[in-house]
This record gives structure tokens, C-alpha cells and sequence, in this order.
């Protein structure tokens, strides 16, 4: 007997509690993947605004480095 389908892992409804939005400083913001290699920085998963209005909307810290998504808090705790 074969089991039934959870669906398609993409669906929004199926992740799971990681997949939650995260925030910085009370913004949504987006992962998006940085490539600083040119610069000695790695390729990493970094943070954005996820309001495009914010021009590029990269999250940097005080050195100009963008900060990684990993850093951002999910909405459940912000």
C-alpha cells in the first residue's frame, strides 16, 4: 500500500517553524546569496529589506560588510 503525498516542499504551508520570516531591527527582510569573493569576504547567505524602496537593500554592518541571514531573529521571537 503506498503512502499519500505531503504535497510539494515549497508549498508555504508545508515547511516547517524554520522557514518562518525573519527580522532585522523590526523589518522583514529576504535571504539572498552574496558573493564577496572579489573582496576576501566568501560567498555566504546574506540578509536584504525585503521593501525593494530601500534602494539595494543589503543589510550592512559598520564595516560595510553585509551581515549573514543567520543573524536575523524569525518573527516568532522579534
Amino acid at each position: 500500500m503506498s503512502k499519500k503525498s505531503k504535497g510539494s516542499k515549497n508549498d508555504a504551508k508545508n515547511r516547517n517553524s524554520r522557514a518562518a520570516l525573519r527580522r532585522f531591527m523590526g523589518e522583514e527582510v529576504e535571504p539572498i546569496m552574496y558573493d564577496g569573493s572579489a573582496f576576501k569576504q566568501g560567498r555566504y547567505i546574506a540578509a536584504r529589506y525585503k521593501d525593494k524602496t530601500k534602494g539595494e537593500g543589503l543589510i550592512v554592518d559598520g564595516a560595510g560588510v553585509p551581515i549573514p541571514y543567520a543573524r536575523c531573529q524569525t518573527s516568532g521571537t522579534a
